[in-house]
């Protein structure tokens, strides 16, 4: 897989153009979570995921939503 941010920190250019078939989250010590994209975003940016999913919802409310997370439903868990 291609690693947009290894080495880096903060927002990069293909958060808001790479279109997406999964996510992986990798730390420095080499472990990682690795998600397939359902559907529904199977082919859009982050940014656009997270758009979907959180809708103007920006402020922290400590709502349920908040607590249990806006983008629970979002791929599945693969490796």
């Amino acid at each position: 897989g291609q690693s947009m941010l290894a080495g880096r920190n903060g927002k990069r250019d293909a958060y808001d153009a790479a279109p997406l078939a999964g996510v992986r989250f990798e730390d420095s010590a080499g472990n990682f979570a690795e998600y397939s994209l359902r559907a529904r975003y199977r082919g859009m940016t982050l940014l656009q995921i997270v758009r979907a999913c959180m809708g103007e919802d920006r402020e922290n409310t400590g709502s349920e939503v908040w607590n249990k997370g806006h983008c629970i439903n979002v791929g599945s868990l693969v490796g």
